[in-house]
């Protein structure tokens, strides 16, 4: 297991680009959306972890309902797993809470699953893998 990219939510991206800009940092990538989760995501990779932007494109987009109650800010963190699966069977045999009852196909071609930030010290957690071919 190994942090494959960090998430903040934005209402649009332009303050977050721009700020990347400014520092002199990884441009973002072109917006991808992900109909699912009512949301856009683009990414900026920063040596071996990535920062993806996401802004919602609904408000019914859990990332809509974040930023009314936070604010913008830093959204999850997402740990790349060879077995995403077995990786989720584990962490709910040692409590924490999985949102959805299966992995679902996510930004980059990635399947995530997503655990309860009240059982993952306050952070949304999420898990990727590299979807099998």
């Amino acid at each position: 297991m190994k942090l494959d990219h960090i998430g903040i939510a934005q209402h649009t991206p332009a303050g977050l680009t721009k700020l990347f800009a400014d520092l002199g940092l990884a441009a973002f990538s072109d917006a991808e959306t992900i109909d699912r989760q009512h949301v856009t995501a683009q990414f900026a990779q920063l040596g071996s972890v990535a920062i993806e932007l996401i802004c919602p494109t609904s408000p019914e987009s859990p990332v809509a309902k974040f930023l009314e109650n936070k604010g913008p800010g830093m959204h999850h963190m997402a740990f790349l797993v060879d077995d995403i699966a077995a990786e989720r069977t584990r962490l709910e045999s040692l409590g924490y809470k999985a949102l959805s009852e299966a992995p679902t196909l996510g930004a980059r071609g990635k399947l995530v699953q997503f655990f309860h930030p009240k059982e993952t010290a306050g952070v949304l957690l999420e898990l990727c893998q590299y979807a099998p071919k």
